[in-house]
This record gives structure tokens, sequence and C-alpha cells, in this order.
């Protein structure tokens, strides 16, 4: 399986000269469109397409960190990780200190990389905890799809005051270098 780059209806012909590579799939290309259909709400489309690249890189097949496209290592196959980000609905202000999620699913894992920190970002239920992995992460705020459900936040194991306005939880800038808990 794969999605084609363009295709021309039967019995209709070709351009003479046709889109560069109509009639191909190319991975960086099917990522793309992946992350924009996961990106306006097209889940169940967005990810056959990434599970049909990764079928066809499944380590029997073909090489799984290897996906040719115009040759060996291509750089265009690396749309892939866009989708870590469209996944985790994440996103970011740190000129007010800011980072946001709106998670596709509504437990799950992910990777979160902003200014000079990087850490992981786990959601039960309205629940969210912040795992620093590298340097210190200076926040603010938050935003979370079900904030109103949250009643406790916590930097580094010590509770915090916050407000809670529109889907934004507020609080005094931390310095964070273990974890934010929001439940």
């Amino acid at each position: 399986a794969g999605t084609v780059i363009c295709s021309y209806p039967e019995g209709v012909s070709k351009p003479t000269i046709p889109i560069s590579y109509c009639e191909e799939c190319m991975t960086g290309f099917e990522y793309a469109l992946a992350g924009l259909m996961l990106r306006c709400g097209f889940t169940e489309e967005g990810e056959t397409i990434v599970r049909a690249v990764r079928e066809r890189y499944d380590g029997e097949r073909r090489n799984p960190w290897n996906e040719i496209e115009c040759g060996s290592n291509y750089a265009r196959s690396m749309a892939s990780f866009a989708l870590m980000p469209i996944y985790s609905g994440f996103s970011f202000d740190m000129t007010r200190a800011h980072i946001g999620f709106a998670p596709l699913h509504k437990n799950g894992r992910f990777l979160f990389s902003v200014a000079d920190s990087w850490g992981r970002a786990e959601f039960c239920g309205a629940s969210c905890r912040l795992t620093v992995l590298g340097n210190p992460l200076e926040l603010g705020s938050v935003t979370l799809p079900e904030a109103e459900k949250i009643t406790r936040v916590a930097a580094d194991g010590k509770e915090i005051a916050f407000e809670l306005s529109e889907g934004e939880i507020t609080f005094a800038h931390v310095r964070i270098s273990e974890s934010l808990t929001l439940e």
C-alpha cells in the first residue's frame, strides 16, 4: 500500500509534461499528507497512510531505519518527526513561558522539546505529568484539553498555587528541573 503523488482517471490521457514523479510513492510526501490529515481531524485516514509506510519498511521487506526516497538516507523521510507534535497537539509561546497540549488520544506519552529543554508529557484522562529530561523548563502557564478538571498543580513535587481561565492553567513562573504534575 502507498499514496501515489498523482494519478490520472482511467481513459484520460496524461498531459505531455505530467507532474514530476506523478505516479510514485515517496515516504516524505506520505508523512506530510498523513500529518495534514491528522491535524484536520481525519485520524483514521492519516493513521492508515502511516501504517502503510511502516509496513513497507518493516525490517523484513526493507530497512526500517532508511526509508528510501530519491536515494539512500534522503532527508524528506524525516517528515515523520512532524507526527510527534501533531499527536500531542503541542503548542508553545516561550515569550509567555507557556506550553499547551491537545493530544489526539486521551491517554498517552509524548515527547516535547522547546527552547533548551525537552522531556515527556504523559496523559491519563484529565491528568498530565511533564517530566523534564533535559535542561530545566521555565513555565508560567499550561493549556490542557480538560483543564477545568485540574485541582492540584505541583512543580518538582511541591504544590503551587494556580488560577484557571478559559482552559489555561496559570501560576507564578517556576523553573522545573524534574516534573510538573497537573491533576
